[in-house]
């Protein structure tokens, strides 16, 4: 009567994917540091970039690989999804996929498979707020 719904479990599961992958981020984050010689060029740009694609890419393998262990239907709907990821309801950049799928992108995309339903924009908002939060903590823990 009172269960968690398909929505908070969602959001629950990607909460922790996301944390646990930090301590990858954060490794690679210092090797960079430690490899770069200047602070200011394109290059680290691209870099930096390919690093935040790492941390989205490896949370979202996760979240995919435990979704597709529900069902050989959601696996799937799962692949249909990542084929064409507009599907989800939102308008999705080719940098969006390029850099990775942000947290709010990737939770509108799990909804819609699990739930056959748009996600709010509030709740993926959410997931990307929880995201930016946890990168800035982790630079945060770096730059003491």
């Amino acid at each position: 009567m009172f269960g968690l719904s398909t929505r908070e479990k969602l959001i629950s599961l990607m909460k922790i994917e996301y944390a646990n992958v930090i301590p990858n981020y954060e490794n690679d984050i210092l090797q960079f540091l430690h490899t770069c010689k200047n602070y200011n060029n394109e290059e680290n740009e691209q870099m930096l970039t390919r690093i935040r694609k790492n941390y989205l890419d490896s949370a979202g393998n996760a979240i995919i690989s435990k979704l597709r262990s529900m069902s050989p239907q959601i696996s799937v709907k799962l692949d249909f999804m990542l084929i064409n990821p507009s599907s989800c309801g939102y308008d999705i950049a080719d940098n969006e996929i390029d850099n990775g799928f942000s947290g709010g992108m990737m939770f509108a995309m799990c909804y819609k498979v699990i739930s056959g339903k748009i996600a709010k924009p509030k709740d993926c908002l959410l997931v990307n707020h929880f995201i930016d939060n946890l990168l800035n903590i982790a630079l945060e823990k770096i730059d003491t």
